[in-house]
């Protein structure tokens, strides 16, 4: 394998590469220590044909059984909160992309929410933040903002965002709602909107278990939050969604998956 033409194109696909040959290209080394760190490839699409011979694949995936398998188990059960986390740049967003396709090719409805791209004056406050929410989501399913009608400040801000998905956007509609918030991390410095943020899903999920009426509406939901593996502020146990449902941590990948994207990416020849 040419080791410069790689480190061009894993470079320019993202990816961190030692100024030294990795162990895993070279066969007459065996060994499971990689010098390259694999990331997400959730990137703008580009090509380098610097070369004339070879461009990069954003939307490559490279599966880490069996977590695929646990996820989309899980994206199917009432009421499910998912928590993807990992380094930056190991596949989240692509894993969760996955799963948001197989959602709707169950007839599911998904809004995903990517923080990062968030405008700032979004995270002013949590009134903001929620408002912002409610219409983001309603947009996303075609539904004209209604807070006007379903937003009563006197029922403090969390109930209120609670009472609109309840009454507009979760009441008549009869598909399941898949919620995904991904770079989850941008509200760890949020101090006036994280910790209140957090209950809020926590409470959603708490009360998706209920067998009543409102138990019933919940059940509709699934949450997926994505975050990276920096700490996040400390929350109370009972406030926490980091504490419940099923937690993904993407591992790095094993070495004959990184032969796989090698391949894929044709970096094996």
């Amino acid at each position: 394998m040419n080791w410069q033409r790689a480190c061009v194109l894993l470079e320019k696909a993202g990816y961190k590469s030692s100024n030294s040959q990795p162990d895993f290209l070279d066969s007459s080394v065996t060994t499971t220590k990689k010098e390259i760190e694999i990331i997400d490839f959730n990137l703008d699409d580009e090509q380098d044909n610097s070369n004339g011979d070879f461009s990069t694949d954003t939307n490559i995936y490279i599966e880490r059984p069996p977590i695929e398998d646990k996820c989309l188990k899980a994206i199917l059960q009432p009421g499910a909160l998912i928590r993807i986390k990992a380094p930056q740049k190991m596949g989240k967003t692509l894993l969760l992309e996955k799963m948001l396709d197989y959602a709707r090719e169950q007839g599911y409805q998904t809004a995903k929410l990517d923080l990062k791209l968030a405008d700032k004056s979004v995270l002013t406050d949590l009134k903001t933040f929620l408002q912002w929410l409610c219409s983001y989501v309603s947009d996303v399913l075609e539904k004209s903002p209604n807070l006007d009608e379903y937003w009563q400040d006197s029922l403090g801000l969390n109930n209120s965002c609670t009472r609109y998905f309840q009454r507009y956007l979760l009441a008549k509609v009869d598909a399941p709602l898949v919620l995904a918030i991904d770079n989850f991390e941008r509200l760890f410095t949020c101090e006036n909107i994280f910790s209140d943020f957090c209950l809020l899903l926590r409470n959603w999920y708490e009360t998706a278990k209920q067998s009543d009426r409102m138990g019933k509406i919940w059940k509709k939901i699934r949450l997926v939050v994505v975050n990276s593996t920096e700490v996040y502020p400390t929350l109370d146990i009972n406030r926490s969604p980091f504490n419940v449902g099923l937690a993904i941590d993407l591992p790095e990948f094993n070495q004959n998956q990184v032969k796989e994207m090698a391949s894929k990416y044709q970096l094996d020849s």
